[in-house]
């Protein structure tokens, strides 16, 4: 059995670096497990753990809806936490076109549930995990970094391709090990 998830896999850059290395350097005064650049991606839908006769299915059911998908661009546009502002447990990127990746992703639920994968009840939030968020020594300073640096500028990338992921859990935290890659049509639409 593999712990599967379809991603949009983001490619590390010089700018996605920088805002890295501020955010660690603002941030320093708390205690954050921080994704690994290389990893950074927005999950579409977590499959759980699937045999490779499932993860067979799910490729064939995503290639009947994804061979329509056209590349596009995303652009990180705010930065947020999940959890309460006095308990965050996640420090993550939005992205300007989160209702065009929601509507995807509610094209692929309608898709896999015809073939008895049915959706989990959680509220699907397209979103790029940056770090976890472990200890607070100060929330209220927490939230006025936080605000200070809530609107990232310049981060965008086409995306052309979508990925099925399985995840590994290591010493070192996860890995993720591409099981299968749907590239989206061309050319690239801006849906901005």
């Amino acid at each position: 059995m593999k712990q599967v998830f379809l991603a949009i896999r983001l490619a590390h850059s010089p700018i996605i670096k920088s805002y890295y290395t501020e955010y660690q350097s603002q941030f320093g005064f708390a205690k954050l497990r921080w994704v690994e650049p290389k990893f950074l991606h927005i999950t579409l839908k977590y499959f759980g753990s699937k045999s490779d006769s499932d993860i067979k299915k799910v490729i064939y059911a995503l290639d009947a809806v994804l061979k329509s998908v056209k590349s596009f661009q995303i652009n990180v546009s705010k930065l947020r936490v999940f959890g309460s502002s006095y308990a965050p447990s996640v420090l993550w990127w939005g992205i300007k076109e989160e209702e065009y990746v929601k509507d995807i992703a509610a094209e692929i639920q309608f898709k896999l549930d015809k073939i008895g994968m049915l959706a989990d009840n959680q509220n699907f939030v397209p979103h790029i995990s940056l770090a976890r968020i472990i200890t607070l020594n100060s929330k209220p300073f927490f939230q006025k970094q936080l605000k200070r640096l809530a609107v990232p500028k310049g981060i965008s990338q086409i995306i052309e391709s979508f990925v099925l992921l399985e995840t590994k859990i290591s010493a070192h935290g996860p890995e993720y090990i591409e099981l299968h890659r749907f590239h989206l049509k061309s050319p690239m639409i801006n849906n901005s």
